[in-house]
C-alpha cells in the first residue's frame, strides 16, 4: 500500500486484527501522530507512529518500551476490510530496510468500525 492510502484507511481509526501466532491486539492512530496500542486488547501502550516511504511503523513511549521498541510494517490490502502486516527490519528509532522481507505476515488487521473482510478471498 502507498503511504496515501495508508493514512486514508488508517489514521483517525481503530484497527483490531491478531497476530499469526493468534495473540490479539486493537490500535487507534490519531491524527496527531499519537497511537494506543492493547495487546491481548488489555494492556495498554501509548506511542506514536510515522512513515518512511510505503514503510508505516510505531514506537511506543518510552515508559512502554520494554521488549518492545519499533515495530515497521509493509501492508498489503487483501480486501475491502483486511490487510496483511510483514515486518520490517528496524533499529532503535527507525526502520532499516525499505520493504519487508518476510514471505509470510506477522499479523492481520481490519478497521474496527466496519466488518471484517478477512474471510474472503484475497483480491489482490
Amino acid at each position: 500500500m502507498t503511504e496515501a492510502a495508508m493514512r486514508a484507511e488508517f489514521i483517525g481509526k481503530t484497527i483490531d486484527g491478531h497476530f499469526h501466532h493468534g495473540g490479539l491486539w486493537t490500535v487507534a492512530f490519531f491524527a496527531d501522530g499519537g497511537m494506543d496500542h492493547y495487546q491481548d486488547r488489555r494492556r495498554r501502550m501509548a506511542g506514536h507512529w510515522f512513515f518512511r516511504g510505503v514503510v508505516f511503523c510505531s514506537v511506543p513511549e518510552p515508559a512502554f518500551r520494554g521488549d518492545s521498541k519499533i515495530g515497521c510494517w509493509s501492508i498489503v490490502k487483501a480486501s475491502a476490510n483486511c490487510y496483511y502486516y510483514y515486518r520490517v527490519a528496524a533499529g532503535e528509532d527507525e526502520p532499516t530496510d525499505t520493504v519487508s522481507r518476510d514471505s509470510r505476515w506477522y499479523a492481520r488487521g481490519w478497521r474496527q468500525a466496519e466488518a471484517s473482510t478477512c474471510d474472503e478471498k484475497p483480491t489482490v
